[in-house]
């Protein structure tokens, strides 16, 4: 699932900080390294909403037995955790083989 701002910013990954271990970006919660989602909007100063790929309802429908996903918000759970990222944002998409981002 990917997260996206639901407040104006031009920054890429949707508004709320993008902290990561090498930089917290003064982001602090109560375990190392993970936010829960509403420390992370407050200290942010952003609020995300969630998405799916666009692609999973096709894919669901190809495996047998799968019934019809629920919606995002069904889906996750009250209070989602935010872990950081260790380097960088990655790209969405590709094709991984053997090992490698093509």
């Amino acid at each position: 699932m990917a997260c996206r701002s639901s407040g104006a910013s031009s920054i890429a990954d949707g508004g709320c900080p993008t902290a990561t271990v090498a930089d917290a970006q003064g982001l602090e919660g109560a375990y190392p390294q993970q936010l829960e989602l509403t420390e992370l909007e407050s200290v942010g100063s952003c609020g995300l909403a969630f998405s799916e790929n666009p692609e999973i309802s096709a894919l669901n429908e190809q495996i047998a037995g799968n019934e019809k996903l629920p919606a995002v918000a069904d889906r996750l759970p009250e209070e989602p955790l935010v872990v950081m990222l260790y380097g960088e944002m990655g790209t969405y998409g590709g094709t991984l083989a053997g090992g490698v981002h093509l």
